[in-house]
């Protein structure tokens, strides 16, 4: 009896190594299969530290780590102004990230009205300087008091390390004044001078007026194009004509009216805003 069943247990032992011997047979050829033909090729978006990565898809053969951790681009505010039918939009954005600039990107505004619907959306598109905050500027066919709030975004973003897309030097403004045009209405001119040793293509200048309190209510934009290098020229910046400007005059009838010495429609020439921006 008992060599019976030392020989069935070794019957059963030999089945056990067998049919274990078959299965890793199997299951490695399995795995190879998987290995070769099956596994997905390492990526940039596996979510994985592979390929030679530095960090979790990025580094080595992916996209630097700081650009992939740059800061978006972001809106301090976004205003709109009456400017007779029409709504002038302003939006100061800001790039936060010190070595990176986007030579390109998209923006949309989208216009809510009164009922909290979107009436309309404008898209453009623009650029912006590594730590640079700068002033986006639309103007819409729509009346002002048909519009509840304008919130902004951005997409395809083109980012560029600072010295592949380098800001010019700092262009100089001076002379500015703010007087009544003839036709009615506001003027904002200067002279901005290129401080560079080569031509600028392209110059933007946004202004801003604001009434005795500080407190903005129009914005304007103007452009100039082709500016030579160490050359100043003039600018001006028309505004609607439903705003006038405060002076003595219309600062001391306010007064005996009891009124405030500004309005919403009066702008103080001692508080023009004004910010240009280059494009080499």
């Amino acid at each position: 009896m008992i060599i019976i069943k030392l020989m069935r247990n070794k019957r059963l032992l030999k089945q056990f190594l067998y049919g274990a011997g078959y299965m890793i047979v199997v299951f490695g050829f399995i795995f190879l299969i998987y290995i070769v033909w099956l596994k997905p090729a390492p990526t940039c978006f596996d979510n994985i530290q592979n390929q030679g990565e530095t960090e979790i898809d990025c580094g080595g053969p992916c996209q630097p780590c700081e650009l992939k951790n740059l800061v978006p681009l972001d809106a301090s505010w976004v205003k709109y102004f009456p400017a007779g039918n029409q709504t002038a939009i302003a939006a100061k954005i800001n790039n936060t990230n010190i070595r990176w600039a986007a030579d390109s990107f998209t923006y949309a505004l989208d216009i809510y009205g009164v009922g909290g619907n979107i009436i309309k959306t404008i898209t453009g598109s623009s650029f912006i300087y590594s730590g640079e905050i700068k002033y986006l500027f639309e103007l819409l066919d729509a009346d002002s008091k048909n519009i509840s709030d304008v919130k902004i975004s951005f997409s395809d973003v083109s980012w560029k390390e600072d010295i592949e897309f380098p800001k010019p030097l700092l262009t100089q403004v001076r002379g500015i004044q703010t007087q009544a045009s003839q036709g009615g209405g506001v003027n904002v001119s200067g002279f901005v001078l290129n401080n560079n040793a080569f031509n600028l293509s392209k110059l933007g200048i946004v202004g801003f007026l604001s009434n005795s309190s500080g407190i903005q209510i129009s914005a304007s934009r103007t452009e100039l194009e082709n500016i030579p290098a160490f050359t100043e020229v003039p600018f001006k910046i028309n505004f609607p004509k439903n705003f006038s400007l405060l002076n003595s005059q219309t600062a001391t009838s306010s007064k005996k009216s009891g009124s405030p010495a500004s309005t919403f429609s009066q702008a103080d020439p001692t508080k023009t805003e004004v910010y240009v921006e280059a494009l080499r």
